[in-house]
């Protein structure tokens, strides 16, 4: 049986270790990361939460603004390396992708939904574990309300962030 440690599986950038830390080390559940641009917070979010996909079993939901946004964003965009963010997830793992509804499901039969907060309420019921919400100042408010009392009643987390621009609820 091969063993995967999070540090051979997860390259990340000097200033993305402590939310890393925090998570995983330090029990730290709930976040809001503000950040410039170019500063990874979708590569650090995405891997964030497969990790936290494989230590338990669930379904996660990965929101941006739109679903349009959520498809170019995970599924579309290449990293500086020439990978693409779903595709750093380790073969080994062999995660079974569904582009057409926008799915990963993981070995241990957590799935992880990318969609847009403005489809929000087709994610409701789902007894999500685990949200990130990228690009949270285009988010649309009434899904975070939305989601809440699942991620109340499952002990779960949340990730917000996204970098400011002008006044808005970010």
């Amino acid at each position: 049986m091969t063993i995967l440690r999070l540090s051979d599986t997860v390259d990340l950038r000097p200033q993305q270790i402590p939310l890393f830390d925090a998570f995983f080390n330090r029990n730290i559940k709930n976040f809001l990361r503000i950040a410039h641009r170019r500063f990874g917070k979708d590569f650090e979010a995405f891997n964030l939460m497969w990790c936290a996909a494989l230590q338990r079993r669930g379904v996660y939901i990965y929101f941006l603004p739109t679903i349009g946004q959520a498809r170019r964003v995970v599924w579309d965009t290449i990293g500086e390396d020439g990978t693409r963010l779903i595709e750093r997830i380790p073969e080994i793992l062999e995660p079974k992708y569904n582009s057409s509804a926008q799915t990963i499901k993981l070995p241990n039969s957590s799935i992880i939904y990318i969609t847009g907060s403005d489809n929000y309420k087709r994610m409701i019921g789902l007894n999500a574990c685990g949200i990130c919400w990228s690009e949270y100042q285009d988010t649309n408010p009434a899904a975070v309300d939305a989601m809440r009392p699942m991620i109340t009643r499952n002990h779960g987390w949340q990730l917000f962030f996204g970098t400011p621009r002008a006044y808005n609820h970010l």
